[in-house]
């Protein structure tokens, strides 16, 4: 019986996989003898990629409306409990015996702790909530003439004082066009991934260098921008993972930022990878288009 074959298949290749659907086609001749069959490999790995994170987007949307309104409250009953405390406190103290003075003294103490916490927590949880909401709706791109290298800098300046210890390294190619972009969302892709690099060499005593790098490929009609540190590296076996969301390394990551990396290049028509910079550390490579062309 002669019929169309379709299979998906991954093939899994150094720090990344593809994802290819496979048509097996039989052709016949007039007598109906299979003669030979048609193979057509489509690579789906972007389209995947965008159901996926479309399928996140709308997660991230549900948890941050489910989570964001019960916070406000939480948090201003905490701070009524001690603040009515505090109005009441004197009176008790002045009505209570001696022996029991000492006691309301640590309680005001455990109560006055345990109201803190709860706002700090209730505070954490807000920026959890913000982050997701950023990253379910990110807001509608603004595209202007921007000089890449001027926005590189200018990102680089909001660090000054805070990385006295790391050599910064810049080798930007002066004869960059101006480019199509978002400004403000490409700042926003540049200090997530100074402030990965800058935390993956923290804890490292010997050398730290960050090193920026731009130039442009003519013949591929692209920008590239590599933003490499010295730091810790991703382990070969994240590296397909690295973009995803909720996917995330560090203690406490939330594991969106490189998920909004990623969502606004691409927006930008561009690509992002990393990969491993020798003698050690991590790259991150972007490729932005270098005409609406």
């Amino acid at each position: 019986v002669l019929g169309t074959v379709v299979r998906n298949i991954e093939l899994a290749f150094p720090g990344k996989s593809l994802q290819i659907a496979a048509t097996v086609t039989p052709l016949a001749d007039a007598s109906g003898r299979r003669t030979g069959h048609v193979i057509v490999l489509d690579d789906m790995t972007e389209l995947l990629r965008m159901e996926k994170m479309s399928a996140w987007q709308e997660v991230a949307r549900r948890m941050a409306h489910e989570i964001k309104n019960p916070l406000t409250p939480i948090r201003l009953s905490a701070e009524r409990v001690l603040n009515r405390y505090r109005q009441i406190a004197p009176t008790l103290e002045a009505n209570a015996p001696e022996s029991g003075q000492a006691e309301m003294a640590r309680f005001h103490a455990l109560l006055a702790e345990c109201v803190q916490v709860i706002i700090q927590e209730a505070d954490s949880l807000k920026r959890l909530v913000d982050e997701f909401s950023r990253f379910a709706r990110l807001p509608e791109m603004r595209l202007e003439d921007t000089n890449l290298n001027l926005l590189l800098e200018n990102t680089l300046s909001l660090y000054d004082g805070r990385i006295q210890d790391v050599r910064i390294q810049k080798d930007l190619d002066p004869d960059i066009p101006d480019l199509s972009l978002d400004p403000e969302q490409m700042k926003r892709v540049f200090i997530n991934l100074f402030d990965n690099a800058l935390e993956a060499m923290a804890k490292k005593p010997e050398s730290k260098v960050l090193h920026l790098q731009t130039d442009c490929d003519p013949q591929r009609n692209i920008v590239r921008v590599v933003i490499g540190d010295t730091g810790q590296g991703f382990p070969e076996e994240y590296r397909d993972n690295m973009f995803l969301p909720y996917f995330s390394t560090r203690k406490g990551g939330t594991g969106l930022g490189l998920a909004i990396v990623r969502q606004i290049v691409s927006d930008h028509r561009g690509t992002v990878r990393v990969e491993t910079n020798l003698p050690v550390g991590s790259r991150i490579i972007i490729e932005l288009p270098l005409s609406k062309a």
